[in-house]
């Protein structure tokens, strides 16, 4: 998350993404995941919490279906999401 730390969210986001994008069109389940882990991060920078929590949820569902311990790193990430 290099241009996250140097200030340039879009960049960020838009390699993300379409590092996403390419997982979905190769069929890398676990890459589309850990992409959609990535990404609420930056929307957590951009006071998007409510797009954080469908990414994390989203990953979390696939993380699930893999069955990869990563599963259980992401309930705990959504639910200060939810506290207003």
């Amino acid at each position: 998350m290099a241009y996250r730390d140097l200030g340039s969210l879009a960049m960020a986001y838009d390699l993300l993404e379409q590092g996403r994008r390419l997982a979905v069109r190769r069929g890398e389940r676990y890459y589309e995941a850990r992409s959609l882990h990535e990404l609420p991060e930056l929307h957590r920078c951009a006071g998007r919490a409510e797009l954080a929590r469908s990414h994390w949820r989203q990953a979390h569902e696939l993380f699930v279906q893999l069955g990869t311990p990563q599963a259980e790193g992401i309930l705990p990430l959504i639910e200060p999401l939810s506290v207003k």
